[in-house]
């Protein structure tokens, strides 16, 4: 098998230090899923409304648990993706 097929990818820390890792591991991979999921998917087939997504995104993600908000946010901050939108 051809690992470089397959990346292996290991970290530990708390939920916001695991999410900087995964964040800067993804980096330019992470930002380019989330434009064609959305931008480029589900928004340009009319399957979600983009102003829904802008007004809704925040107010769903401070509904998480904290574990999993410090996550996303280290994750953010990993790939140098703004946290907001």
């Amino acid at each position: 098998m051809n690992n470089s097929l397959f990346p292996v990818f290991s970290c530990s820390g708390n939920p916001y230090e695991v999410g900087v890792a995964y964040g800067a591991f993804l980096n330019d991979e992470l930002e380019q899923a989330i434009c064609d999921l959305l931008d480029d998917g589900l928004i340009a087939a009319g399957l979600l409304d983009k102003n829904k997504v802008e007004k809704g995104s925040m107010k769903w993600f401070y509904s998480l648990p904290a574990r999993y908000q410090e996550e996303m946010m280290g994750v953010a901050d990993g790939a140098g993706i703004p946290k907001e939108i």
